[in-house]
């Protein structure tokens, strides 16, 4: 380094060595406000943020869950803006090391928290997510990496009236992340247009409606399990060829469900739990069926979690004929 600074003039010398000095200070900085971020989220009970943003030894349903758990937690309007702030910061950090290979450890990092915030974006319809301050090198980066998913930054998330709206919505996406996206585009819309509609009889005329084609899915044998093993392992194909399929198989997890779940604190039994996954995994693995083996370790997880929410449905029913 001393032959390299020799051909520059004292004044140049200096002025080159405070610049390293700056990005040296500014690691202190970076590590800082990546602690930030994982703080953030692993105070939300998202424990493996730090291996998912670092694409540590996750299996793809580990990924998968982390991901939407993140997404979750940005529910919240008030934790979503603070995870906007601290990874605006980090970013500003960034932009100040790159290109230098010191912040080439939290480049992985940089890329998993913005697809986080770009899934957060379209998850909740918040146009006010956005790059903007956020210093050209990191945003040209951060813009590439999200093309590359499949994700244009440049687009707003997709309105609840556009005609992208429902092929957007059924996209690798659960069921229970689709009726939260719905939900939020349901309430911006209603938020944007409060002041302009006006025919609040017809409003409730077509809330009646909704209500009773609801009611009537419901009645014509429609359940939340089948409905979720169709979201993932089908892309939401539902075709009476393929509910046909699976409805063996819906059956069966019905059936592990009501006869595992009723036990006392059994969700706080980890045992207990570990064996109804067991049990579930062979049903899709074993199925024959190669869209369930597939996707058998994201239905568990997915089915598992649904169950918890719909105990008491499952326990006051019987499977689905």
């Amino acid at each position: 380094m001393r032959d390299a600074l020799s051909l520059y003039s004292g004044e140049d010398q200096q002025e080159l060595l405070d610049g390293l000095k700056n990005i040296e200070s500014e690691m202190l900085v970076l590590e800082s406000r990546y602690r930030g971020l994982i703080q953030l989220f692993e105070e939300s009970k998202v424990l493996l943020i730090d291996d998912f943003v670092n694409q540590k030894d996750l299996n793809e349903s580990q990924r998968y869950q982390v991901l939407e758990s993140a997404v979750q937690v940005l529910e919240d309007v008030k934790t979503r803006d603070s995870f906007t702030v601290y990874l605006k910061k980090f970013m500003e950090s960034m932009d100040i090391v790159l290109p230098n290979m010191m912040a080439q450890p939290y480049k992985i990092p940089m890329y998993q928290f913005a697809h986080i915030q770009a899934k957060a974006k379209e998850r909740y319809k918040d146009g006010s997510i956005s790059f903007t301050g956020v210093g050209e090198k990191v945003r040209k980066l951060i813009n590439e990496h999200l093309v590359s998913l499949g994700i244009d930054p440049r687009i707003p998330p997709t309105e609840l009236f556009s005609n992208q709206f429902i092929v957007q919505l059924k996209k690798g996406k659960s069921a229970r992340a689709q009726a939260s996206e719905m939900e939020h585009a349901i309430r911006k819309h209603c938020k944007v247009n409060w002041e302009h509609d006006d025919d609040w009889e017809q409003m409730v005329l077509a809330l009646e409606t909704l209500r009773d084609e609801i009611q009537s899915g419901e009645r014509q044998g429609s359940d939340p399990f089948t409905d979720l093993v169709l979201s993932i392992a089908f892309e939401s194909d539902e075709s009476d060829e393929t509910v046909e399929r699976i409805q063996p198989y819906t059956v069966k997890i019905m059936g592990a469900l009501a006869n595992t779940i009723g036990g006392l604190n059994f969700w706080e039994r980890s045992d207990l739990v570990d064996n109804l996954a067991s049990e579930l995994d062979d049903i899709f693995v074993l199925s024959g069926i190669p869209e369930l083996a597939k996707h058998s370790e994201h239905l568990v997880t997915e089915v598992i979690a649904l169950a918890r929410r719909r105990e008491q449905d499952i326990l006051g029913s019987t499977p689905p004929r």
